[in-house]
This record gives structure tokens, C-alpha cells and sequence, in this order.
């Protein structure tokens, strides 16, 4: 690293440089070079006019050797010229060559000086009047003809001033001293003028200096920042020709040189465009320079793919003192990374990062223009959400999760027509802005169902999922987007409810269903508090003597102004709200607490949700239940449904696992209505399945029915589990059961469920 001092020395070199008389040497040389010649016959002219004016006289013969000696200076000075002006002065011998100039022009002035010395004495009163006019014509052409040069003019006025007040005194005439004073006062003002002159010439050679170095530091700091980056300065003139940065266009578009040469700045551009929106923001760059006004910043596109460029361009226009446009300048950069670092981000902004569609955002923003007046009819908001799609995700990982996502979206894009709107909302939750009729919704709708039923190939895997739809209509132009979207959410919770796999458009019932789940939510957690549920016990009774087996406990719900409330009705809601863990607990504690009042043999079922399956906490709260009520494990059997199994399948077969371990008793409960119970059976450890009361029923009206319950029946005994059949109601299926081999039976026609006359009820257990 360099120090101060190192740094402060050089800057003293350079402005010593700068300011050093070498440049003003060159330019004193090359002005007295240009009148040399001038000089150098005039004195070879006066010489011989003197020579010649006093032959014959008494000083004739010293005018003649005068005029010789005169003669070889002068033609040595030419000689002088002529080298000079052949070969070049280097500027490292300007001072010498200075120095040259300032000693002949004293030789040349001591010679005149000699002269005037000699023959002023004795001239006559004539020849003393032409010789004292000659000696002030010599001072002053003297003067005028080493002007570039102010020593010289000194130094050979001097001389030549010398010799005339010289000659002048020898004279001895009163006459003569006025007149050499005269002569050294005009030499006194000719040495001021030639001070003056030669210090306004430094002044101004340095200014010029200065000036040109100025210059070149702007020119090489211009072509630095021009080499280094993506910018140039451009220039057109009047006609719109580019003048100046076909470097800069050539380099930066990539064209040859016969492309820009001759060309304007407009049809540079024009003639890489390709698309109308980049012929557009051309034609807009001409509006600019029409108006001749300062503009900046103004990004023009050309090109496409690899060749595609974004150029900024900021000008000035240039007037001439009439103020007519005579060109523009200005500043040009190539912008393409910037630009598209910034429309990657606007991309994103209003973008899904995972399948390229609309994000909400975005959706939001054409939702609020379809809202216009002028744009209400046949306009419909559809709100998808896959179903089985987070199974797919726990169980085999988000990655490929993401790669179901992007296929659907895909298969989403070709179901939907010109015109219409898909966005992905979040998560699994798609939102398409539709056009049409009624009659081309459903059909778009029933379109979207299918191609998310079918099958999804990735990675080797044959993935299953489906799509629920729920669908608003654009009614009202004073609706927001906000409601619009509630309003198709209220009807997709329809669709998953009613099934899945479907579409449901809204209906304003919705909103008083919704109103009605909302204020049952309420009721429900303050039911929790004032422990307003109770549980019913439903016998089961052996098939072979009618002996009492169990009970299953059934939860039931005493509002306190309404009455009883269906469980088909509060434990869905439970479910959505979260309530149904804590709900589930309580239970399983009462019904343990209640159990220990029976006898040893008889076991309670409780029914499992499949949401208590997904908690950790489940396995605690059947601990927790059978250590506080002292009830053991093998008195406790719990029923699962399929759909718990499903949703959680390797969390159900660890939590079963573990459940055995403590001695509990797992039964498959309404088994026969799912896709997979077969399966099941091999694949968990069930101690029973309970036959589904739809088929009990249907047992003696319908062959199928009989058919598969005798199926059931007949597996179970050779995996050795027990069955259950629910919904016996008639002798007739309690008979024709017992016959086939079902171990026990639980309907109507043995008891109804009932709650306990003397229970007490246990506290609410997290």
C-alpha cells in the first residue's frame, strides 16, 4: 500500500508536470516558426536598404562588411528555420531551442547595435534622422515579430536600443539626449507590453492546457465507464442519424455493423422487435422525441428467448441559439438482468412458486373486476379442495405431495376454457373465476371431478385422490369477493359432507346451516363446562344363550333449552372444531368410572374418532382412564371405523399395537361398508368386527345382503375373531343369525340404549 506522503508527491509531479512551460514553448516555437521567414527577409532587406543607403558616404566601407557579417547571421537563422521546421523539435529540447531563438535574436539586435553605434556619430543631419527612425521601426517590428517569444523581443530591442542612444550620445547634441529618451522611454513601454503579453499568453496556454487535460481525463473516464458497463452515451443529429455510441447499440444488441450504420436510434430498435408490446414502447420513444423534451429512464424491449433485451434510455434534446432541435444526447443502458430479476418478481408476487397458476392474490384482484356491473352475467367462483390428498402427503412426504399438486394443476389447466380464471389458493385448495351458463358449469365441474378421479402415475406409485367443488354464482354487483368466497366455501363444506367427490352450488339454506353449526359450536363448549352429556349403555347379548356380554357406550347430549340433540348432529361439529379429543376423553373415563359397578365379565365398547386416533394424546387418555376408574384393560374394548384406518393409516396400526399391549380390545366397527376391510383384517389385530346394521336388516329381504354376512361370518370364525351383529330388531334375524354362526347380537329387540339410574359423573379429564 502506498502512504500519504508517496501519494502527495505524486500529485506535485503531475501538477508540475501540468503546469510546466514546455506547452508554452511549443506554442512560442510554433508561432515564431510560421513568421520566420517574414523576419528573416526583412532583416536581409533593411540590411541591404542600410548597406545601400550610405555607399559612398565615409562610413560605406564599415555598412558593406557590415551588411556581409549581417547577411551570414541571417542566412545562418534561416538555415536554423529550415532544420526546424524539417525536423521536428522534440518537446525535451523546446527550452534549448528557446534559448537558440532568444541569443541569435540578441546577436542579430548587437549587430544593429554596432551599427548605429558607428554610424550615428558621423552621419549627417539626414542620415542621423533615417538611422533614429530605423532604430524605432527596429524596436518596435522587433517587438512585434518576437511577440511569441517576449525574451527575444527584449533581448533584440534592447540591443537595438542600446545602439541607437548610443550613436545618439557620441553625437554630442542637446538635440540627441531629448531623442534618446524619447527611444529608451518607448523601450521601457515596449519591455512592459512584452511582460504583459507574455503572462497573458502563459494564462492563456495553461487555461488551454488545462482545458485539453480536463478533456482527456472526461474521455478516458467515459470510455472506462463505457467498457466497464452496459451503459453509453448516444448522440443523433438533426436528421436522426446516430452520431455517436454505435459502439454501445452494436455491442450490447448484438447486431453488425452494417445494421447501424446510417441508421437512426428508433430504427435500430425497431428493426429487432418482434412482438407488438416492443413495437409499442418504440413508437412511444418517438412520441418523446417529437415533443423535444428532456426524458428518462424509458425501457424499450427487442428481441426474444436468448436474444431478448431490455434497453433504458435517457436524453436530452440539443438546440442551436435559434432554439431549433439540432440532435438529442443522452444515455443508454442494457437492463435486461435488472428487468427480469423484476418481472420474476412480479411474477411471483401474483403467482403460485409451485404450479405457475394465479396465487390468491391475484385471484382476488380478477375477482373484484368481475364484480363490475358490466361484467356480472353468467360469472360463477368454483372452490376445489382434493380429497384424500393429505394421506398421500403424511405418508409420502411433502416432495411428493408437491408433485401430486403440480400434475393436478396441470390436468386443471386443460379442463378449463378460454377466458376463465385458475388459481391455487393454498395447500390443496384450488379457485377457478368461470364463465358461462349453468349447463356449462355442471359440465365443467363433472370434467374436474373426473380427472382428479383418475388415476396419478408419479415415480411408480399409482396415487388415488378426488376433488369436492363448491360453487357461488355472481349475482349482485354490491357483493365483495370476500363473501363471493365465502359463500363457495359454505357450499364445498356441503360437498365433503355430503359425500365428497361432487359439486354443490350455494344456496342460501347454507348460510342458515352454517349459522345453526356456529351456535351448536358455542352450545358445545359451554356444555363441556356445565357437563350437560351423558352416556346411554346398549346391551350385548350372546347368540347362543342370550347372556348379557357388554354394553357400548353412546354419547348423548341434554341441551339445557333445547332438549336432547342428535349425536349425528354435535359430533361432526366437535370434530371440525376440535372439540372432539376432549369430548372423546370424558367419555372413556365415564365409561370405565360406570364399569366398575357391573360384573367382572361384562365389557364396555366406546367408539373411536378418527381425529382421536391422529393425537398423541389418545393412548394418555386411555391410560389415565383405566388407572383412575380401576377398570382393566381387558374390560375395554374400543370400536374404530374404517375411515379412521384410512386417514391414519400408520398411526392407527401403531396405535393399535399399542393399544394390545395394554390388554385392550380393538373391534372393526360397520364393517363390510368400506373399499378395503378385507385387507384390514390381515393387516391389524382386531378381537371383533361388528356387521354394519345395513346389512343385518337387509338379511332376509335381500340375497346379496345374506350372501355377504354369511361371508363375513364364515371368515371370521376361521381368523378367530368375533362377530357382532348390529341392529337386530325381528325374532326372524335374531334366529336366522344365531344359525349361521354370529356370536353376538345388539339391537333394539334385546334393549335400547338406556343411561345408568344411579351414575355419578366423573370430572372432565385433558
Amino acid at each position: 500500500m502506498y502512504s500519504n506522503s508517496d501519494s502527495n508527491i505524486s500529485e506535485r509531479d503531475a501538477l508540475r508536470k501540468l503546469f510546466s512551460f514546455k506547452h508554452v514553448y511549443r506554442e512560442q516555437f510554433d508561432a515564431l516558426v510560421k513568421i520566420a521567414p517574414s523576419i528573416i527577409a526583412a532583416n536581409a532587406f533593411v540590411t541591404i536598404a542600410l548597406a545601400g543607403f550610405f555607399w559612398g558616404t565615409s562610413g560605406g566601407t564599415f555598412a558593406l562588411y557590415w551588411a556581409v557579417f549581417s547577411l551570414i547571421v541571417n542566412g545562418a537563422s534561416f538555415i536554423n528555420f529550415r532544420r526546424a521546421t524539417l525536423l521536428p523539435i522534440s518537446d525535451e529540447d523546446l527550452q534549448f531551442a528557446a534559448q537558440i531563438i532568444t541569443l541569435f535574436s540578441g546577436l542579430r539586435g548587437m549587430i544593429w547595435a554596432s551599427a548605429f553605434i558607428f554610424l550615428l556619430p558621423q552621419a549627417t543631419a539626414d542620415s542621423a534622422l533615417f538611422l533614429g527612425w530605423l532604430v524605432t521601426g527596429l524596436m518596435c517590428a522587433g517587438f512585434f515579430a518576437y511577440i511569441s517569444f517576449p525574451l527575444a523581443a527584449v533581448s533584440f530591442s534592447g540591443m537595438v536600443t542600446f545602439g541607437g542612444v548610443m550613436g545618439l550620445y557620441l553625437r554630442l547634441d542637446s538635440s540627441n539626449t531629448v531623442a534618446a529618451i524619447l527611444i529608451s522611454t518607448l523601450y521601457l513601454v515596449l519591455i512592459k507590453v512584452a511582460i504583459v503579453n507574455g503572462s497573458a499568453m502563459r494564462k492563456r496556454v495553461r487555461t488551454e492546457r488545462d482545458l485539453v487535460s480536463k478533456t482527456e481525463v472526461v474521455s478516458l473516464l467515459l470510455k472506462d465507464f463505457e467498457e466497464g458497463s452496459h451503459s453509453w452515451l448516444w448522440e443523433m443529429g438533426r436528421d436522426g442519424t446516430l452520431i455517436r455510441g454505435c459502439d454501445g447499440f452494436q455491442k450490447n444488441l448484438e447486431l453488425k455493423v452494417s445494421e447501424i450504420q446510417g441508421q437512426s436510434c428508433s430504427n435500430i430498435l425497431r428493426n429487432r422487435a418482434i412482438s407488438s408490446s416492443q413495437f409499442y414502447s418504440i413508437t412511444l420513444f418517438d412520441e418523446l422525441l417529437t415533443k423535444q423534451v428532456a426524458f428518462a429512464e424509458h425501457v424499450v424491449s427487442v428481441g426474444e428467448g436468448e436474444t431478448l433485451k431490455f434497453i433504458e434510455i435517457s436524453a436530452k434534446p440539443v438546440f442551436d441559439k435559434s432554439d431549433v432541435c439540432i440532435g438529442w444526447r443522452g444515455v443508454a443502458s442494457e437492463v435486461t438482468f435488472a428487468k427480469l430479476a423484476e418481472m420474476r418478481v412480479q411474477f411471483l408476487a401474483l403467482h403460485d412458486g409451485l404450479t405457475g397458476l394465479q396465487n390468491r392474490v391475484s385471484f382476488q384482484e380478477h375477482l373484484g373486476l368481475a364484480l363490475s356491473p358490466g361484467a356480472l352475467r353468467d360469472t360463477w367462483v368454483m372452490y376445489l379442495d382434493l380429497d384424500g390428498f393429505k394421506t398421500i402427503n403424511d405418508t409420502m412426504g411433502h416432495a411428493m405431495g408437491d408433485k401430486v399438486l403440480r400434475c393436478f394443476a396441470d390436468r386443471l389447466k386443460d379442463c378449463i376454457n378460454t377466458g376463465d380464471l385458475l388459481a391455487r389458493i393454498g395447500g390443496d385448495e384450488f379457485a377457478i373465476l368461470a364463465h358461462g351458463p349453468r349447463l356449462d358449469i355442471d359440465l365443467l365441474w363433472q370434467k374436474i371431478v373426473g380427472t382428479a378421479a383418475t388415476v396419478f402415475e408419479i415415480d411408480g406409485h399409482s396415487l388415488h385422490i378426488g376433488a369436492s367443488i363448491g360453487i357461488a354464482e355472481v349475482r349482485d354487483a354490491q357483493i365483495s369477493s370476500d363473501e363471493l368466497m365465502r359463500q363457495a366455501d359454505l357450499a364445498l363444506y356441503r360437498a365433503k359432507s355430503e359425500g365428497r367427490g361432487t359439486a354443490r352450488i350455494f344456496e342460501h339454506a347454507m348460510d342458515r346451516a352454517l349459522e345453526q353449526r356456529k351456535f351448536i359450536e358455542r352450545e358445545l363448549r359451554v356444555a363441556l363446562v356445565r357437563e350437560e352429556f351423558v352416556l346411554h349403555y346398549q346391551p350385548i347379548y350372546s347368540f347362543k344363550n342370550k347372556k348379557l356380554l357388554g354394553y357400548e357406550a353412546l354419547l348423548r347430549w341434554e341441551h339445557r333449552e333445547f332438549g336432547a340433540v342428535a349425536p349425528d348432529v354435535f359430533v361432526p361439529i366437535a370434530e371440525d372444531a376440535g372439540l372432539i379429543s376432549e369430548l372423546g376423553s370424558w367419555v372413556l373415563h365415564q365409561a370405565c368410572h360406570d364399569a366398575m359397578n357391573w360384573p367382572k365379565h361384562v365389557r364396555i365398547a366406546v367408539n373411536v374418532s378418527s381425529l382421536q386416533l391422529k393425537t398423541k394424546r389418545f393412548l394418555a387418555h386411555v391410560t389415565s382412564a383405566l388407572a383412575q376408574s380401576g377398570l382393566p384393560a381387558s374390560r375395554l374394548e374400543l370400536e374404530l371405523t374404517e375411515s379412521a384406518l384410512i386417514e391414519n393409516y400408520e398411526m392407527a396400526g401403531q396405535m393399535i399395537s399399542d393399544l394390545k399391549k395394554l390388554g385392550v380390545r380393538i373391534a372393526l366397527d360397520d364393517f363390510g361398508t368400506g373399499y378395503s376391510s378385507l385387507a384390514y383384517l390381515h393387516q391389524f389385530q382386531f378381537d371383533k368386527i361388528k356387521i354394519d346394521r345395513s346389512f343385518v336388516q337387509a338379511y332376509e329381504a335381500r340375497r346379496e345382503s345374506a350372501a355377504v354376512v354369511n361371508a363375513v361370518l364364515m371368515l371370521a370364525k376361521e381368523l378367530g375373531i368375533t362377530t357382532t351383529a348390529e341392529g337386530v330388531e325381528t325374532e326372524a334375524q335374531f334366529k336366522a343369525l344365531a344359525s349361521r354362526g354370529c356370536d353376538q347380537a345388539q339391537g333394539f329387540l334385546l334393549g335400547r340404549p338406556q343411561p345408568l339410574l344411579n351414575s355419578s359423573k366423573t370430572k372432565r379429564s385433558a
